[in-house]
């Protein structure tokens, strides 16, 4: 029986000093400030599908996968053909026209999913000035909208729709 549990010891011991050893070993995904800056600027404004890729590679080295697909996914989008590109920017202006925070939320979110964080990001804001509480929130939303990138025609528009749920002026 003792036999048994010295042998039993010694092999629990030499799995766990494997286990620590390959634990060490492996690369350790640490999204430190440096990386979560050059990874937001990359999603925000790199347009570049090569640059893009690059930065993912380097990601996905570190073992930050999430953020090496995201960058992946906003490369691929980089290169869509024009026609697919003219159908999404409809499918956001259809987003920026809908009155249904519920309806722009998924949108948006379908938007992230892809890698468009931007035009997600624009859509949020719109929901919450949709679904807002007070008039101070709406006008906060609208003030947020105006802040945005959006092309004029469709920031007007998101905002016109958010100024009918503003109270009346008497």
């Amino acid at each position: 029986m003792l036999p048994v549990l010295i042998i039993g010891g010694v092999v629990l011991a030499t799995g766990c000093a494997a286990i620590a050893k390959s634990s060490r070993d492996r690369k350790r995904a640490v999204m430190t400030s440096e990386r979560r800056a050059i990874y937001d600027a990359a999603m925000t404004t790199l347009k570049d599908a090569d640059k893009l890729r690059s930065l993912a590679d380097a990601f996905e080295s570190v073992g930050l996968s999430e953020q090496a697909d995201m960058l992946q996914k906003r490369a691929d989008l980089r290169e869509l053909p024009d026609d697919i590109k003219e159908g999404r920017r409809e499918a956001f202006r259809a987003m920026m026209r809908n009155t249904d925070p519920s309806y722009v939320n998924r949108v948006a979110s379908a938007f992230e999913a892809a890698g468009a964080v931007s035009a997600a990001a624009n859509g949020r804001l719109y929901a919450a000035g949709l679904s807002a509480d007070s008039p101070e929130n709406v006008q906060k939303a609208i003030d947020d909208l105006a802040k945005t990138n959006l092309k004029a025609e469709t920031r007007e528009l998101a905002v016109s729709n958010l100024r009918q749920l503003l109270p009346k002026a008497e």
